[in-house]
């Protein structure tokens, strides 16, 4: 526990409402002097909280400002918040908005001494619904960093910041956050989420060995806790390092692994997208009948142009070509990549080897620039096949040493020296 000066604190949580408010209706702060006398550095001073005002000009300031200041603390908002950390930790998002939504339905709580905990509250509103928040200067974050009396609500309080800096793109920002989150969270339920939140950051970024690291201490702490909705978003973050890092048969074991505990708890978050993530990467592996068993089950539930794809191409690498045409008239999305690829089936069927290089150099281009590894090993090692069949020994040779170093690049460095005997 930090030392904690309540007297201070709580002149600290009023200068920082009133400037909040002020600068919410755009008053001046030369506005105060000529309403209520004294200097411009005076109000300064209780807007930073580094003096004490009476009450009567405290209560006056209010009054201007059309707010009613409640001098206490309401336990009640604390252990809502509790509770949305505990919602939050099993993943149980319905709930926690719902306690949220409580939390800040109280307008006499914002403008109390638990106004800190109505930020908190704020502040995730604002996360669960995919928005950021505006920056923060330094003195006010370290002001807001005094509020929190408990290391458990300063460790959400970075959490929260973290989170927000990740939406801003603010990836080492983001870091340093989570890290100081980790630092403070005593109770398991906040490591879990540091952690967490830490391995989605690094994957972001592509420190694949930082977030597998992540993601391990994350999935102890969920098995510790018997949280099983934890291990879904773990295995699911997993497979993804692994198919990042050009692994696709240990990424195929753990969306399988996530789809099973998706199924069993009955839970649809991640479940859609590690479908589609297991058949890219079963795809990847040559694997088609496990391409067409999962996409013909995820098919009977969702339309997705990816499924139709990955599919069809299934089909037709295993000589099904009426299947293989069923699947491709299935592909609707303007998304640019699907296009291309729906082209370059088109050019399977019409067997034009000069029209599928040119596709796939496309594709490999789009993958590039999208930093899509997986992708990019997929169309080089298409581009080989269809230069071996061209007889072009010299072109197949040089995307083979593009595989190597890009796998040499992410650390694949057992599957490089497979493709250097290949080459």
């Amino acid at each position: 526990m930090r030392l904690y000066d309540e007297k201070i604190i709580q002149q600290r949580i009023i200068g920082y409402i009133i400037r909040q408010e002020r600068k919410k209706y755009k008053i001046k702060m030369t506005d105060f002097v000529e309403e209520f006398g004294k200097t411009r550095q005076y109000y300064s001073k209780i807007e930073h909280g580094e003096t004490s005002i009476s009450f009567s000009t405290l209560q006056s300031i209010f009054k201007y400002l059309g707010i009613s200041f409640e001098y206490s603390y309401y336990d009640e908002v604390n252990n809502l918040l509790d509770d949305f950390m505990e919602h939050l930790f099993f993943s149980e998002y319905e709930s926690a908005k719902k306690t949220i939504s409580k939390i800040l339905s109280n307008k006499n709580w914002k403008y109390s001494y638990s106004y800190p905990m109505v930020f908190l509250a704020e502040l995730y509103q604002n996360l669960i619904e995919g928005k950021s928040i505006s920056p923060i200067n330094k003195s006010d974050f370290q002001l807001l960093e005094s509020f929190f009396y408990e290391d458990k609500y300063l460790a959400l309080f970075h959490l929260g910041i973290g989170y927000s800096s990740f939406l801003k793109a603010e990836y080492n920002l983001s870091i340093e956050t989570l890290k100081k989150a980790l630092h403070y969270a005593e109770i398991s339920s906040l490591q879990c989420l540091s952690y967490l939140w830490l391995a989605i950051v690094n994957i972001k970024i592509h420190q694949y060995v930082y977030a597998l690291e992540y993601t391990q201490k994350t999935s102890h702490i969920a098995k510790q806790e018997n949280n099983p909705r934890k291990d879904i978003i773990v295995e699911y973050l997993t497979g993804v390092i692994f198919s990042s890092l050009l692994y696709p048969k240990h990424a195929i074991k753990y969306f399988k692994s996530c789809i099973e505990i998706s199924k069993r708890l009955q839970v649809t978050l991640w479940y859609e997208n590690a479908y589609i993530r297991l058949i890219w990467n079963a795809l990847y592996n040559n694997d088609y009948d496990l391409v067409i068993q999962y996409g013909i089950d995820i098919e009977k539930q969702i339309h997705d142009s990816n499924v139709s794809f990955c599919l069809s191409y299934a089909y037709f690498k295993l000589g099904h070509q009426e299947n293989a045409y069923k699947y491709l008239m299935k592909m609707d999305s303007k998304d640019k990549l699907l296009i291309l690829f729906k082209e370059l089936l088109y050019s399977f069927f019409n067997h034009t080897i000069d029209k599928q290089i040119s596709l796939f150099k496309e594709i490999c281009d789009f993958a590039v620039k999208h930093e899509l590894y997986p992708m990019i090993v997929f169309a080089r090692k298409s581009l080989k096949e269809l230069a071996l069949q061209k007889k072009d020994y010299k072109e197949a040779s040089y995307y083979v040493e593009d595989i190597i170093n890009l796998r040499k690049q992410l650390g694949a460095i057992q599957k490089a020296d497979k493709e250097a005997i290949y080459l």
